[in-house]
């Protein structure tokens, strides 16, 4: 059959009531399939529906389906058999390459995908939009992009399916009573990045090196383990509100960056106002993490309500150093290496063991905002660490094994301000060096930079000395200044900002973002003293888009054997080593 002869036989079909289109074993060549209501496609082992590799065929939209279903209900696409997508770049599509879905549906009810291969899809292998009763079981999603798409979807279940998938396994926003369970999930993107109300995940592995790359960054190791998202905006199926009843349980994660990611904070990309609410992970085991922590940030008008997690080990990489907190991307590197949460009512860690490879000089846990944190039997890896094991800023209270920790003094022992040379707005950090003279309990640290308060409280046990941070620290005019803390002053000098101007020879520069209204997105510009400032930001996230990049060179400055290693230490930092040899 190709393409007329299958859609013929639907059409028959859907005349007579419904029914099933049989593809015994055997190869289909086709262009764009329509499903009409009470309709099931059945791909016997052996059969192979193989999409078109002829954009044209597919129309002049961005990600046309090769199998679609509009506005239908009661249809299922089942069996042993194989839909490749056969990898169609659209350089018209999103990121100049996404093509046609493998099977796209759209304002339908009651849909059933059971046990089809989906093989390289030039985009979504599965994406349902606006649906109810949704039923996917026992398929599986190779390459292409996002695995099964699920956006503005009730009353679903995805179970038993391998979703080996080229960017988010298992994505979506807005759900409403939606389970998953009993799936394999392997990606160079998220695992899960989804959203919603009334959700449960359970018995899932997550693994890599993912077995398909990345297809914009070639990256095989996941961001995140899940990325949580506030509602973007309701739904014609789920009315608004906030992401909230989220559980997780008995899931194993092998080789992510980072184990859940919830970013609803006025500086996450998918934020809105909606807010989250309760989310709860129970016996879930973490290994091979890397430098980003468990990250949760609320926004500062609706915080988190509650994160809650029991019985859960993470083992991280380890080999973070103090103070390392820029931004807030899943690529950061941030300023704890366990637990970093802003913007949290209620924080409850139950049976939670966090530990690392590497040695961490980062505290384990950094909390801003936070109403109250629960901590029973937590058992997190502290080397010999000048960095406080809890550092918090914000913090309304501390239970710890049922019992409210007290208040602490703390003797300031000094001040020190980092780096050496401090540059009028760019960030700097200002080390208070503190010692408790009684029992375990929270101290509060306060430092006053001009007419400015900060404030940061620390664990700390009984007799116990720790470094205590303040990062990202700035002060807009240049000259003398201090930075008094109990007894104690730190002294530093701040200097003017470096004059900048054009790049000039013998130096050259590129960059491939292009330009807008005649000027290049890129900036480069060359400062006094030799330094010089590259700003690249495009639409994505560093190391993502192998194509987004500016560069200042000096043409033939190394011998032909030379080498140059470019060292970036935070995707987030723009300061980059250079060394030649």
């Amino acid at each position: 059959m190709d393409t007329g002869a299958i859609n013929k036989a639907i059409e028959a079909a859907s005349n007579a009531g419904g029914g099933t289109v049989y593809f015994p074993a055997g190869k289909y060549l086709t262009g764009p399939v329509s499903l009409k209501s009470n309709i099931t496609l059945w791909l016997d082992a052996g059969a192979t529906i193989l999409g078109s590799q002829n954009l044209v065929d597919y129309g002049t939209g961005r990600n046309m389906p090769l199998i679609s279903a509009s506005g239908v209900r009661n249809v299922g696409i089942m069996g042993r058999g194989t839909i490749d997508g056969r990898q169609v770049f659209n350089p018209n599509g999103a990121e100049h390459m996404r093509g046609p879905h493998a099977f796209l549906a759209s304002d339908c009810q009651d849909i059933t995908l059971r046990d089809v291969w989906f093989k390289d899809p030039s985009g979504y292998a599965v994406m349902i939009r606006s649906a109810e009763r949704v039923n996917v079981d026992g398929i599986t999603t190779t390459g292409g992009w996002d695995g099964v798409g699920m956006i503005d979807v009730k009353n679903a279940a995805v179970s038993n399916c391998k979703l080996l998938s080229g960017d988010d396994s298992l994505s979506g926003n807005p759900w409403e009573n939606v389970t998953v369970s009993n799936c394999i999930l392997s990606t160079g993107c998220n695992a899960f990045r989804i959203g919603g109300r009334n959700v449960l995940i359970n018995n899932c592995l997550i693994y890599a090196p993912a077995v398909s790359e990345h297809r914009t960054s070639h990256r095989r190791t996941p961001m995140s383990g899940f990325q949580v998202l506030s509602l973007r905006s309701p739904g014609k199926v789920v009315p608004p509100g906030p992401t909230d009843n989220i559980v997780i349980s008995n899931v194993t994660m092998l080789n992510v960056r980072a184990p859940l990611w919830i970013a609803d904070s006025p500086d996450a990309p998918y934020s809105s106002d909606f807010g989250i609410g309760r989310i709860i992970l129970n016996n879930l085991t973490v290994l091979g993490a890397g430098r980003t922590p468990f990250y949760v940030a609320g926004s500062p008008r609706h915080p988190a309500k509650s994160i809650i997690l029991n019985n859960v080990r993470m083992t991280f990489a380890g080999g973070g150093k103090e103070g390392q907190s820029q931004g807030f991307t899943e690529m950061s590197v941030l300023q704890s290496y366990g637990f970093y949460l802003r913007n949290v009512e209620n924080l409850e860690l139950h049976d939670v063991r966090v530990d690392y490879q590497d040695k961490d000089l980062r505290p384990v846990l950094f909390a801003d905002n936070i109403g109250t944190v629960e901590l029973d039997r937590f058992v997190p890896q502290r080397g010999a660490s000048d960095a406080p094991q809890m550092l918090m800023s914000g913090i309304r209270r501390l239970l710890i094994d049922g019992k409210e920790a007290g208040a602490v003094q703390a003797r300031i022992k000094g001040i020190d301000v980092e780096p050496a040379k401090i540059f009028a707005a760019e960030p700097f950090q200002v080390v208070v060096t503190v010692e408790n003279t009684g029992s375990d309990g929270l101290a509060e640290i306060p430092l006053q930079l001009g007419r400015d308060t900060l404030r940061r409280t620390v664990w700390l046990k009984a007799g116990e000395t720790a470094r205590v941070r303040f990062v990202n620290v700035t002060r807009q005019e240049p000259g003398e200044q201090v930075a008094p803390a109990g007894d104690s002053t730190g002294k530093f000098t701040v200097l003017p900002k470096p004059a900048a101007r054009p790049v000039s020879a013998p130096y050259k520069t590129v960059q491939s973002l292009g330009k807008i209204g005649g000027r290049p997105i890129a900036r480069m510009e060359q400062l006094d003293g030799g330094a010089f400032y590259i700003r690249a930001a495009g639409d994505y996230f560093t190391f993502d888009y192998a194509d987004e990049y500016a560069a200042i060179y000096q043409e033939k400055a190394l011998p032909r054997n030379g080498t140059l290693v470019a060292k970036l230490e935070n995707p987030d930092i723009t300061l980059v080593q250079i060394q030649n040899s």
